[in-house]
């Protein structure tokens, strides 16, 4: 079967600042079913008219599994060629209308086309939701018309807990192999890999922050995944500290088993021994400091305090999270002494404040 690509209403979407993150990246791998569709930014309209409708193709066979969708395309004896794009159902109408265009110039610019019967074979989708196969036909003529079937994907997942279990391998100076695995309750789930400065840059310090994040932009995987992240035309910044995070929800969207973070830096690798108090501090930054300190650490963080170095406390918060932020703005400038309190121990790192 032939695998055909995806039109996401992601693509309609406005990232701004967010494009930076990897969240819309994939783990690359062999045979990935994971293919997204690319808009390349041009709507063009269709180079034919719309006079007289004989061309038509019939979908049959529609049958749903997992992410998946198969289908077989039967053209009529008038059709000479037709386009195809599967999209969540109302999302071609919808970016029609944004973008001032019609339905016809959407299938046209970002459908496959073909020619006589096809059995063909859509992959991404996502569970339980509404579905339309779009079809453009075109006559030896040159006239077009389009047809549209409907389906639901099907559901996956259980009710009960969802899990991933993910793992991190083979760090090299500009990539890591990593694998998700999901349990036969798990829907769904969404990933990330990105350098802990760059989430603390845009205010992203606790795993509730992250989540939230994925749930509003990122991309929903169904399938268990394991491949490398960087390459060497798409290299990870070497000597960087980076986090790897994934949360699991079943098919009624809950919230499944939450599984810790796990950190690594490119050409050194994964940060073990939660004891290790270079591990956990080497992910106190930045320093110097001049208005917050952020904080992760691989074991959840119960609490954070400053001292000044007549070892008196110039502040302390508690906390419930892998990441906090601590602000200095306040205290004047010298050398602290930042203790973290972990359930695997106490990290002390000394900062400076300018």
């Amino acid at each position: 079967m032939k695998k055909i690509t995806l039109f996401m209403m992601a693509l309609v979407m406005t990232f701004g600042a967010m494009a930076q993150f990897s969240i819309g990246n994939r783990i690359m791998q062999n045979n990935d079913a994971h293919t997204a569709f690319k808009y390349n930014g041009k709507i063009t309209e269709p180079a034919f008219v719309n006079n007289t409708k004989t061309a038509s193709v019939i979908i049959s066979a529609v049958a749903t599994e997992t992410n998946n969708v198969t289908f077989t395309a039967t053209p009529n004896a008038d059709c000479a060629s037709y386009k195809i794009l599967v999209a969540s159902t109302g999302a071609v109408e919808s970016y029609a209308t944004q973008n001032s265009t019609t339905v016809e110039a959407v299938i046209a610019t970002n459908g496959d086309e073909y020619s006589g019967v096809q059995d063909l074979a859509y992959t991404g989708l996502e569970a339980n939701t509404a579905y339309t196969i779009y079809v453009l036909a075109t006559a030896n003529d040159q006239t077009t018309v389009v047809s549209t079937t409907n389906f639901t994907s099907a559901v996956t997942g259980g009710t009960g807990t969802a899990n991933v279990v993910f793992t991190v391998d083979n760090v090299t100076t500009y990539s890591a192999d990593l694998s998700f695995t999901i349990n036969d309750q798990t829907s769904y789930y969404y990933y990330l890999v990105e350098s802990v400065d760059t989430l603390a840059l845009y205010g992203y310090t606790t795993t509730d922050d992250i989540r939230t994040l994925l749930e509003t932009y990122g991309t929903k995987s169904y399938t268990d995944l394991a491949g490398a992240y960087g390459d060497t035309d798409s290299p990870l910044t070497n000597n960087t500290e980076f986090i790897v995070c994934a949360f699991a929800y079943n098919q009624n969207d809950v919230l499944g088993t939450f599984t810790a973070p796990i950190h690594f830096i490119t050409g050194q690798g994964v940060i073990t021994g939660l004891n290790d108090v270079d591990a956990i501090s080497s992910s106190v930054y930045p320093n110097p400091a001049k208005d917050n300190v952020n904080i992760a650490a691989k074991s959840k963080i119960e609490r954070v305090e400053m001292f000044n170095m007549m070892g008196q406390k110039v502040s302390g918060k508690s906390v419930n999270s892998m990441f906090t932020s601590v602000n200095v703005a306040n205290l004047n400038a010298g050398t602290y002494v930042v203790k973290v309190y972990t359930a695997a121990g106490v990290a002390t790192k000394k900062i400076v404040v300018r």
